[in-house]
């Protein structure tokens, strides 16, 4: 998957097992941090989460129901550089490069 710094990406997952009061967690690795995703339920059997990061990198994205981890997942997050030049038009703004 890829996302620009400063743009939010988001998930939608679908429990295909429709299990009852399901715990779903989302964690994000990027470099050395972890971060837990705060998870909606959006329907009876559908959970959404978000994830937004500043730096360009690559993160690693894991979901777990009832603490077992999904088949789908992990997933990889391609944290690309923002294209300025095309959000700030004639402002020649660079992205953050902190690497």
């Amino acid at each position: 998957m890829l996302v620009s710094q400063t743009k939010e990406i988001r998930f939608r997952a679908h429990d295909n097992q429709l299990r009852h009061n399901a715990s779903i967690e989302a964690l994000m690795h990027i470099g050395q941090e972890e971060q837990y995703l705060p998870v909606n339920k959006i329907d009876s059997n559908v959970y959404e989460f978000g994830f937004v990061h500043n730096e360009k990198g690559v993160a690693i994205l894991e979901i777990f129901v009832d603490g077992v981890q999904i088949p789908d997942s992990p997933v990889r997050v391609d944290i690309e550089y923002r294209d300025c030049d095309l959000e700030f038009p004639g402002q020649r703004m660079a992205p953050v490069s902190i690497i």
